[in-house]
């Protein structure tokens, strides 16, 4: 299946959209949580490897349920996608 070039600027903009709200609020969990939890802030690293692991374990529980994203059609794209993302394991 082809899609339209409407089509492709959507999900050009949802994937952009996702990422960076993703990236947002891996950002505001890394500054915020060591702030308000006296002893995560010794362990600095701690936060960003256990965002990591978050976005990388919420990609392969998604990519085994069928769907990139909420609300996606399984077009070719996406199928691809979530089988790049599955590809590693």
């Amino acid at each position: 299946m082809t899609e339209t070039p409407a089509e492709m600027r959507r999900m050009k903009w949802e994937m952009f959209a996702l990422s960076f709200t993703a990236l947002f609020l891996e950002m505001m969990v890394i500054r915020w949580v060591p702030s308000v939890v006296r002893l995560v802030a010794y362990y600095a690293n701690l936060m960003l490897l256990s965002s990591f692991l978050g976005l990388g374990a919420g990609a392969l529980a998604s990519a085994r349920n069928g769907a990139c994203w909420a609300g996606s059609r399984r077009s070719s794209r996406a199928t691809s996608a979530c089988s790049s993302l599955t590809a590693t394991r």
